[in-house]
């Protein structure tokens, strides 16, 4: 059974194996996958006899979860089958849905931009580094000012974290920042804080297959740039993302588990995009 979520991943690292904000959740791993959601919409669209379970050892089997505060929830899934009616949330709109898009801003300065099209805004150096126990900062240069901003059908600013390599599955998790201010000790509950960078479901360098490309992982940033400007806290030269790593704290009544040496994880790129 997969329960799902809305955009962005946060284990909050002092509540252990807890949900987001967003009432569905993978089951087995605590971290939220953005967009199956929209792909299930897709899938049941197809028609052709495809539709959600209805036999009754799903519909009645109960099922353990942990919720933004670490308290224990169980839920059957006859109980999460409407999520509007029976967990009153509502999903972020389906990109794959035409008929949904929002109306487009006007263009500033006459500047047309192509609904759909993608403006990169900043680019890390390649490769961007390799993330171990200790905090990663990562600048990125951007463009000028007066092209740091959406234009036309833009909707937001994207932080990408591209090719995502593996040589195992490591321990835990990273918090990623924006523009964490020096000296400042990482919370997540801060401006800064972007969103985790987990590892459930990513393939190793072993098991990639030929051609594959390596993992991406995108978080929306367009909030926080606004809050950062809005805060007079916005340099407007570069970025600086900074990944911070945090072990994942047990359920009540087990140990936690130690890394033996922390795995490396090799990032090839970072990027700053509009959609």
């Amino acid at each position: 059974m997969v329960w799902l979520g809305g955009w962005g991943m946060a284990v909050p690292p002092a509540a252990g194996w807890v949900a987001s904000r967003g009432p569905l959740e993978i089951l087995f791993s605590g971290s939220i996958m953005p967009t199956l959601t929209a792909y299930g919409e897709q899938w049941l669209a197809l028609g052709g006899g495809r539709s959600n379970r209805t036999d009754q050892v799903w519909l009645d089997t109960q099922f353990e979860f942990f919720d933004e505060n670490g308290l224990s929830v169980k839920l059957s899934g006859k109980e999460v089958v409407a999520t509007a009616a029976q967990l009153n949330y509502v999903y972020n709109h389906n990109p794959w849905d035409e008929s949904a898009q929002l109306p487009e801003k006007p263009a500033r300065d006459g500047a047309q931009v192509r609904p759909g099209s993608v403006r990169q805004l900043g680019t890390s150096k390649v490769p961007a580094g390799e993330l171990r126990r200790e905090p990663v900062t990562v600048p990125i240069p951007i463009v000028t000012e007066d092209k740091f901003q959406l234009l036309g059908a833009e909707r937001a600013m994207v932080l990408n974290v591209e090719g995502i390599e593996l040589e195992k599955m490591p321990g835990g998790y990273y918090e990623i920042y924006m523009n964490l201010p020096q000296g400042e000790r990482p919370d997540f509950q801060s401006k800064n804080y972007v969103g985790n960078l987990s590892f459930f479901g990513l393939p190793t360098s072993a098991n990639n297959h030929a051609g594959e490309e390596a993992a991406r992982y995108s978080y929306d940033i367009t909030k926080i740039i606004n809050r950062l400007k809005s805060d007079r806290e916005w340099k407007g030269r570069e970025v600086r993302v900074t990944f911070v790593k945090q072990d994942v704290i047990p359920p009540p009544g087990m140990k936690p588990t130690e890394e033996a040496a922390p795995v490396p994880v090799r990032i090839h790129r970072l990027t700053i995009t509009t959609e």
